[in-house]
């Protein structure tokens, strides 16, 4: 299903996306983990479910400071591609659509 779904498809994207921002820099996971207090993001696995719903739950749980953490890393990198793709996580994530999906996809 969450290939045949658009809006599947787009949320684990996005859910992909966030990790991958964070992960490729050593700084920028730096600027995570001091916001995380607990879960941490995790990269989508195509072929293990549970993986996807892992990845869910550290952004169902802590959403908030994910946010906060995307805030930090948009206002101090220098890198316009990095702090472009910040702010549109960011203002995705806040949407009723990105929120709704993760209770959605968590409690399935």
């Amino acid at each position: 299903m969450a290939k045949c779904v658009p809006q599947a498809m787009t949320f684990f994207g996005v859910v992909q996306r966030l990790y991958t921002i964070f992960s490729v820099s050593t700084e920028r996971w730096e600027i995570l983990n001091k916001h995380l207090h607990g879960l941490t993001l995790k990269s989508i696995c195509e072929t293990r479910w549970e993986c996807r719903l892992e990845s869910v739950k550290a952004i169902k749980e802590q959403l908030q400071e994910i946010s906060e953490a995307l805030l930090e890393v948009s206002n101090t990198t220098k890198i316009p591609a990095i702090q472009s793709e910040a702010k549109s996580l960011l203002e995705y994530e806040m949407t009723y659509e990105f929120i709704l999906s993760t209770v959605i996809w968590f409690d399935l």
